[in-house]
């Protein structure tokens, strides 16, 4: 999206920023986390376009790469990961030292810091929950990367935190009833699921989709 490389990634990602525009609950939601059920989905390349998205029509944007264990944000958008949220929770770093501001225009992105054992901990503490109200009051949109779901409980530990989730699906990858059943812990949180993002689907996919109505 940053780069407008290929236009019809650009496209659909501004299909799918009307789509949350249009929507009353998607469209008041500040704090969206993505998630998907197995790694490898594309919920990073997601999280990131969509941020990108949402700073390109003018929302003060953060990026927060929540997924402690396998982080992607940063290596994929080149940016140095020493330090970011894991010194915060810490105690080691203010927010202000280790977050990239400004890396495209209207977008700060937060990378992890590096790897945690303790990912679960960290994420379910009171300086987490506060460190997000704190910078409600600084940004139009938070995109939170988590990991997948039927990995490790992380992300169930954010959703609560959240206003709503991009589920993340990557075409003719992920077994349905794995995928329901994921959608499943997330909905006994009741936090909403904004919509479900079919990721990779090959141009024949798509014909196909369209040809059958």
């Amino acid at each position: 999206v940053a780069s407008q490389g290929d236009f019809h990634i650009t496209e659909t990602y501004r299909s799918i920023y009307s789509a949350i525009k249009l929507n009353k609950i998607s469209s008041q939601a500040q704090v969206i986390m993505t998630t998907s059920t197995i790694p490898s989905e594309g919920k990073s390349f997601v999280s990131s376009n969509l941020a990108l998205t949402f700073a390109s029509h003018g929302e003060r944007t953060l990026l927060l790469d929540c997924d402690l264990r396998l982080p992607n944000v940063a290596k994929s958008l080149g940016l140095n990961n020493d330090s970011g949220l894991i010194q915060i929770l810490e105690g080691k770093t203010p927010f202000e030292d280790a977050v990239h501001q400004a890396v495209y225009p209207g977008i700060d992105i937060l990378p992890t810091g590096g790897k945690s054992s303790q990912s679960t901990q960290l994420l379910n503490s009171p300086v987490f929950a506060q460190l997000l109200n704190e910078l409600r009051q600084n940004y139009d949109r938070i995109l939170i990367d988590c990991p997948p779901l039927a990995a490790v409980s992380d992300a169930l530990t954010i959703v609560s935190k959240a206003d709503g989730v991009i589920y993340v699906i990557k075409y003719n990858t992920v077994k349905q009833a794995s995928a329901k059943l994921n959608i499943a812990r997330i909905n006994e949180s009741e936090i909403p699921i904004l919509g479900a993002l079919l990721n990779d689907v090959s141009g024949t996919g798509s014909g196909y989709y369209y040809n059958r109505g």
